[in-house]
């Protein structure tokens, strides 16, 4: 199958969720033997030539681009805009929309034209439950077309190299008497920065350090936060990584004692998920997605309200002394793997080649997870 993979507003350096999704699985979608071109703007086809991910890239506006040459064209984001004329799926990542409408300048009209968008797409694949059961309240179209697949783990996990670890407390001037908090996000106001400092001044007598990691993808929000943490008189105390590639992630999951995930709105509980993934202890906002993100992992964590600063901090506190656990739920997150998310996109996208056949329609069964694709009850 020759499949174009629609990369337009797909910024590698700012969106790093949706592009390590995306890179991850246009690879193991290739890797099942189909020929997976990437469509870019002609301004970023250098950004994409230094990603092993593709098997070419053609600029989206050439002259040389016959889109009826493709079987079927993948969209990364459900705010890209088709390309070609043949059959489309698109990822709906998250209900933003719904969620923190206050984080776009007209939210009424993006979802006009969102839904326009949706309505020329073919399949629609949700890999977080609480857009699989909650899209259709918004979208009541989307529901013959729509399917949930598993989550991989977008972070690699690496055995701990001891010598990096040090070297990574020292460059943080952390101590081996301190406590490392680690927010794994990128720095948006919906994803809850101010409460979580808030927290760490209620727990000033404790020997912790706080590291957020994260593109700027608002440079007036980030002087926020640096302005916010000075005003708290917590320079000491919390450190503002920046952007790190995925190296550095992934020994950040090791330096951390503790995953902390105070964000207002997500997809499902992706960073929750790399926590377990790493056998780190996590605390989250109690909010619907992420609770139906646990819920179908078998994982059960401490959950806080996010807007009081006061449950965040006393949260914090308690399990920094927690046992270890979700062995169940990391086992499942372990089997979860990128060739299983290609085999069932590839049974999706064959599907749609086919001319979407009655009678046929893919599904994704696990009874051990509750996982059905397009036909399962949505409560």
């Amino acid at each position: 199958m020759k499949i174009a993979v629609n990369c337009k507003q797909i910024d590698t350096s700012r969106t790093l969720g949706v592009w390590r999704f995306g890179q991850r699985l246009a690879r193991a979608i290739r890797n099942r033997g189909n020929e997976v071109i990437g469509l870019v703007p002609f301004e970023k086809m250098d950004s994409f030539n230094s990603v092993d991910v593709f098997n070419d890239i053609v600029p989206v506006h050439s002259k040389q681009l016959d889109t009826d040459a493709f079987d079927v064209e993948l969209m990364l984001h459900h705010f890209q805009i088709p390309c070609a004329r043949i059959p489309k799926a698109m990822i709906f990542h998250d209900l933003h929309l719904w969620d923190v409408p206050w984080k776009y300048e007209n939210p009424s009209q993006m979802r006009e034209g969102l839904k326009n968008i949706v309505r020329n797409i073919d399949a629609i694949m949700a890999h977080f439950p609480r857009t699989y059961y909650d899209l259709p309240k918004v979208m009541p179209e989307v529901s013959n077309r729509l399917f949930l697949t598993i989550f991989p783990t977008t972070i690699d996990y690496v055995e701990e190299d001891a010598e990096l670890t040090l070297k990574t407390r020292a460059k943080y001037s952390i101590s081996e008497h301190e406590k490392v908090l680690l927010y794994p996000s990128q720095l948006q106001p919906h994803k809850n920065h101010l409460n979580l400092f808030r927290a760490i001044k209620i727990l000033k007598t404790f020997p912790i350090r706080l590291i957020c990691t994260g593109s700027e993808l608002q440079k007036s929000h980030a002087i926020t936060l640096g302005e916010f943490i000075s005003e708290l008189g917590l320079e000491k105390r919390i450190v503002m990584t920046g952007n790190i590639d995925d190296h550095e992630m992934e020994n950040m999951y090791h330096v951390a004692d503790l995953i902390v995930s105070p964000s207002l709105a997500e997809g499902g509980a992706a960073i929750a998920q790399e926590a377990m993934a790493y056998g780190k202890n996590v605390i989250c906002s109690d909010i619907r997605p992420v609770r139906l993100h646990l819920e179908k992992i078998h994982a059960s964590i401490p959950l806080f309200n996010p807007l009081d600063p006061k449950k965040i901090a006393e949260t914090i506190s308690f399990a920094l002394n927690m046992p270890q656990k979700n062995t169940k739920a990391k086992a499942i997150i372990d089997s979860w793997t990128w060739d299983k998310l290609a085999q069932q996109y590839d049974r999706v996208l064959n599907w749609l080649t086919a001319g979407k056949p009655s009678g046929e329609m893919p599904m994704f069964l696990d009874d051990s997870l509750g996982y059905v694709g397009q036909l399962s009850k949505r409560t």
